[in-house]
Formats: structure tokens, C-alpha cells, sequence
């Protein structure tokens, strides 16, 4: 029920970004779109999926049982985008996540 929760809620919000954007110049580029500035914390739909012990499982062995979740997000890219992202990581600190300090 929660992932079909949240599939709504980011259909929900690409459809207000799109409404808003009859261009399509995205906010990460031309099609691209960020659904982090939206406040996703703030919506049940990602909140409840991330609450859920196989994420937090995951989300723990990652980063750590005293990880704070400060916000939550996404991209995605509207069809018919023909250039590739980079490669990146959106962790700021992805190497100390993985050290053993």
C-alpha cells in the first residue's frame, strides 16, 4: 500500500511541476526534474515509505544507526530527453558513510 501511495504522490507532484513548466526547462536541466524542493519530508507518502523496516534496514547499514533523515526526494526526466546525465552521488558525504569511524 505505501508504494502505491507514493507512485500517486509523485504523479501527483510531477503533474504540478509539469503544469507549471509548459516549456519543459526542468529544474536539473531541460526535462529534468528535482522532486526535493517540493518537501517531500513533509508528505505522508515518502515519510511512510521510509519508515518502513526494510528501508530503515537499509538507510542504517548505509549510513549508520544514528542517521537523521533531514529531507526527502527524487528526479525524474520526461520522456523524449535525449541527453544523459553524469554519473554523480547527491550524498555529500558518501566516503565517511562507508568508513568504519
Amino acid at each position: 500500500r505505501h508504494v502505491a501511495d507514493l507512485l500517486w504522490g509523485c504523479r501527483e507532484l510531477e503533474a504540478r511541476m509539469l503544469e507549471h513548466d509548459g516549456k519543459r526547462m526542468g529544474s536539473r536541466g531541460t526535462g529534468r526534474y528535482t522532486f526535493g524542493r517540493e518537501g517531500c519530508a513533509a508528505r505522508p507518502e515518502w515519510v511512510n515509505v521510509c519508515a518502513m523496516p526494510s528501508i530503515v534496514q537499509v538507510l542504517e547499514e548505509l549510513l549508520g544507526p544514528s542517521t537523521l533523515c533531514m529531507n526527502m526526494g527524487g528526479d525524474f526526466v520526461i520522456s523524449g530527453v535525449s541527453e544523459h546525465q553524469s554519473l554523480h552521488s547527491d550524498l555529500f558525504s558518501w566516503s565517511t558513510a562507508l568508513s568504519d569511524e
